[in-house]
């Protein structure tokens, strides 16, 4: 693939052979059962076809939902993914594009902090996801969620119209000294959150180590940072 970029290191324009997602099939998924089964969270993004999608659901009850762009993100919003999911890692226009298509008739379109907290409160209530991770750009991450989180001090709450009471943590974005390309820079932090998590870390712990991973992402003119490794992420905790 490839992608043309603004000078400040916005994308204007990526061409890529997305085929071979296609070869991500049912059949191909259930040579590997046994491995998704014993994974602690199952990770998969839009580029896959909707039935291997729909397949993964069979096999893990901790899934993970990486949207890839706006458009690609409706694909999962069936009944049988969205009353699946656990995870989902949409930014703000995608989180809106999903929302649009499971109601039609939602015209928030504002893309603030409250604004974002109420499309994350929409999304929550129709559907069975229990983590949203929002990605928002400059500013920051919001974290929703069903459950409370683990640090109250940076708790933010509202309740739904229907009872529900939601949990919300704000991340702001991490100092960059100059942006040399804004590409993988979401899927840096989706991998790290998910490497703390898988070493014991809470969530809200791995998008911290998420953020680290953002930050050499949008100052490398590669989408991963040649700088990122578990190395790096390690001394981080260790500070």
């Amino acid at each position: 693939g490839a992608a043309l970029m603004y000078e400040k290191g916005y994308k204007i324009i990526a061409i890529s052979d997305m085929g071979v997602n296609q070869e991500i099939s049912p059949s191909y998924l259930q040579k590997y059962e046994k491995d998704i089964r014993a994974a602690k969270i199952v990770t998969f993004d839009a580029n896959i076809p909707l039935e291997s999608m729909e397949k993964l659901v069979t096999y893990s009850q901790s899934l993970w939902f990486e949207p890839t762009s706006a458009a690609k993100s409706v694909k999962a919003c069936t009944p049988k993914l969205l009353n699946a999911l656990t995870y989902a890692s949409p930014n703000i226009h995608e989180l809106l594009a999903m929302l649009t298509k499971i109601e039609p008739s939602y015209n928030n379109t504002g893309t603030d902090i409250p604004a974002c907290m109420q499309h994350s409160t929409a999304l929550l209530e129709k559907s069975a996801i229990q983590n949203l991770i929002v990605k928002m750009g400059s500013n920051g991450v919001l974290l929703a969620s069903t459950q409370p989180l683990s640090s109250p001090e940076n708790t933010m709450t509202s309740t739904s119209k229907s009872g529900n009471t939601y949990y919300f943590r704000h991340f702001p974005p991490p100092r960059v000294s100059r942006i040399a390309s804004v590409t993988g820079a979401g899927d840096s932090l989706v991998g790290a959150t998910l490497w703390a998590m898988s070493n014991g870390f809470s969530l809200e712990k791995g998008i911290e180590f998420g953020l680290k991973a953002a930050k050499l992402s949008l100052e490398s003119s590669h989408a991963v940072s040649p700088l990122l490794s578990a190395g790096f992420l390690e001394s981080y905790h260790e500070k």
